[in-house]
């Protein structure tokens, strides 16, 4: 019997969900210890692994053994472990229709607890340049911390979508046990990007191309579907799996069997149960001083953004040569950095392969391109001294570069340039300023490329000389966007400041004690204020949410710290409060009056500030001039007018603060603000 089902999409909103069992955690070896500063999580990631594991019960041996649609020791499963029925979901979580078939699922899950099984794998889209990261991520969650914390996870990553990016990771997996430290070292080990890639094979094999798509006992399920057309399918499934079952068929026999009938290659997915298309907007990208491979008179230029520690960096290369096989001087590749930060070993390559093209020029910088991905992910010191050895470069020299990283801002100028036009996720490729995302097999590379070589061709026919194509196309083409505006208006002129006084950047931050997001950050603006000394004033701007019951209480602490002592006092206090948010009561009055003694504050003053409220009024006339602006969560920023949100990379702060030094007066675009870690 060969089935599958395609109907319209459905319009649901999200909704938490919760785990109806799971295979025991522990079937991973563990990773890495934590380090000492994760005390506090480890205990918390041993407490989480623990609750799993008191609902949890081992997968069958047989279980995986035979059918179409296989499942894996290591896949995240959930429900009773005899149900009759299995569902496996294909999933991506950038993609938004993935994210508006969470509460069919688990609603359907709470219906059908007791018969149904389910099953997530991942097939992370290629234009999607956060989906694969995000995938490793909940795999390395999955394997530190269990099924529960990988739904927790993935569940807010589907919340913040558009938000996905590691410091969202690192934020989300902190929430659900796992410290930082942990996760990056986790995020150091091939094998879940392995598992991903496994994942990613099996939905090409089964020709689920499109997300979400699910497998019911091998009946496909493409798309989104509204509830009833789950229910239909298990309905019609359940009782041929139930009579199996009736006649001694183990439950892995079932599935096999079941599978085996139910399955074939579907048809092509609808338009309306597909993501949407890949970006047809012609991008302005500059070459620049960057290195070129191939001929200034090239009709088709690909501006490459690649960081050398990148798994599907390292794939996509041999794709890139045969490319130049085949369009020989009509073809250019221009090489930019964009070493992603949870890549710890790329940044040092990247130096190494900048001091390659400043002593040996381009062809050197070249060939150090193609060694260093043949080492990696092997990139330590002593991988870097070989690559300089075979480079005939002075290893000691080489290598001291790639240490100090002398060559931070050529690579930071190409990371902001990926930053502007969204190149966040590596490889990533503008083909004669066509976006094209991932490690594309040879054949997408070529279709984008045949229809830009055609245009060229046409271009030159009509009198461009072949070396100025690709700028006559640049002129048509769209530049990176500026940054969004806001019309907040100026900082108090008493409210707490650090930096310069005077500074011609004026960064407003608008923040709350007891947000998590806005602890993160920190470290970020330290680094802000240490990379333009004397021209950046940030000021802080109160924005306690509502959900955040002792947000108001700490800032009530913070401004009498500030009232006192100015602003050493405000940013000591400030600096003890955000220690206190992890801490069981760290933000109770208790602690409060403990952080105001420790400070030195006169704590008669302060029980009286805080009993009589002195300071709210203060902290409300902050929240209302957020209120007007549109800021929705925290933390926000208003930067000589222009805005950003969220826990954003120093590479972007620094981009906006250019941007505001090179255009005084906001212009543009007017967007209002919806920004910020957390929202009410």
């Amino acid at each position: 019997m060969r089935r599958w089902i395609t109907k319209p999409l459905a319009a649901l909103a999200l909704a938490a969900c919760a785990p109806l069992g799971a295979p025991a955690p522990g079937s991973v070896p563990p990773l890495e210890a934590p380090h000492e500063n994760d005390a506090d999580d480890g205990q918390r990631r041993a407490a989480l692994a623990a609750s799993d594991a008191e609902e949890a019960t081992a997968l069958e041996p047989g279980f995986l053994a035979g059918g179409p649609v296989p499942i894996e020791s290591d896949d995240a499963v959930f429900g009773a472990l005899n149900a009759p029925l299995t569902l496996v979901a294909f999933m991506d979580l950038e993609c938004p229709f993935c994210q508006r078939v969470q509460p069919t699922i688990e609603r359907l899950r709470r219906d059908y607890a007791a018969d149904l099984r389910y099953v997530f794998k991942h097939n992370p889209l290629p234009f999607h340049e956060q989906a694969k990261p995000a995938a490793v991520a909940a795999q390395a969650v999955l394997a530190l911390g269990g099924p529960r914390a990988f739904e927790r996870f993935t569940a807010t990553l589907f919340d913040h979508r558009k938000r996905l990016g590691e410091d969202l990771f690192y934020e989300v997996a902190l929430d659900v046990g796992i410290g930082e430290s942990v996760l990056r070292a986790a995020l150091r080990d091939p094998r879940f990007v392995e598992q991903v890639e496994r994942d990613m094979a099996t939905a090409q094999e089964l020709d689920a191309h499109g997300v979400p798509a699910f497998f019911l006992d091998g009946v496909k399920i493409s798309g989104a579907q509204p509830y009833d057309a789950f229910r239909a399918a298990v309905e019609e499934e359940l009782p041929r799996a139930r009579a199996l079952a009736r006649d001694g068929l183990a439950p892995a026999a079932v599935y096999v069997a079941r599978t085996r009938d139910n399955f074939t290659e579907a048809p092509p997915l609808p338009a309306a149960a597909t993501d949407p298309a890949e970006d047809t907007t012609l991008h302005r990208v500059p070459v620049g001083s960057s290195p070129v491979d191939g001929s200034a008179r090239a009709l088709v230029t690909i501006v490459e953004f690649s960081g050398f520690q990148c798994p599907f960096c390292k794939r996509v290369q041999p794709t890139l040569v045969d490319l130049k096989a085949l369009y020989g001087d009509k073809l250019r590749i221009v090489f930019k950095h964009n070493p992603l930060p949870f890549h710890t070993r790329s940044r040092p390559a990247a130096n190494l392969a900048v001091y390659a093209l400043k002593v040996g020029g381009t062809a050197r910088f070249f060939e150090a391109v193609r060694l260093l991905f043949e080492s990696s992910p092997n990139l330590e010191d002593a991988d870097l001294e070989r690559v300089a050895e075979k480079l005939r470069l002075n290893p000691a020299q080489a290598l001291r570069a790639a240490r100090d990283d002398r060559y931070a801002k050529t690579i930071e100028a190409d990371q902001a340039l990926a930053e502007d036009f969204g190149a966040r996720g590596t490889p990533h490729f503008f083909i004669n300023g066509h976006r094209l995302g991932g490690a594309q097999p040879l054949e997408k590379f070529k279709e984008v490329i045949d229809e830009r070589l055609k245009a060229a061709e046409a271009l030159v026919k009509s009198g461009t000389p072949p070396h100025r194509v690709y700028a006559a196309i640049m002129k048509t083409a769209e530049p990176a966007p500026g940054p969004d505006t806001t019309e907040v208006g100026p900082p108090p002129p008493d409210a707490p400041y650090r930096g310069a006084p005077n500074g011609k950047i004026v960064v407003q931050l608008f923040s709350d004690f007891e947000c998590p997001f806005c602890k993160r950050v920190r470290s970020t603006l330290d680094e802000l204020l240490a990379a333009y000394p004397g021209r950046i004033k940030l000021v802080w701007r109160h924005l306690p949410l509502p959900f955040h019951k002792r947000a108001v209480p700490a800032a009530e602490a913070a401004l009498e710290a500030y009232a006192q002592r100015g602003n050493d006092g405000f940013w000591n206090m400030e600096e003890l409060l955000f220690s206190g948010q992890s801490q069981p009561g760290g933000l109770d009055a208790a602690a409060l009056e403990t952080y105001a003694k420790n400070l030195g504050l006169d704590l008669v003053q302060f029980r009286r500030a805080m009993a009589e409220g002195r300071h709210r009024a203060r902290i409300q006339a902050d929240a209302d001039a957020a209120k007007a602006a549109g800021f929705l969560g925290t933390p926000v920023f208003s930067i000589n007018g222009y805005f950003l949100s969220g826990t954003q990379s120093p590479i972007k702060f620094k981009r906006v603060v250019d941007y505001a030094l090179e255009h005084p007066r906001p212009s543009g675009r007017k967007k209002p603000a919806k920004g910020g870690g957390e929202r009410e």
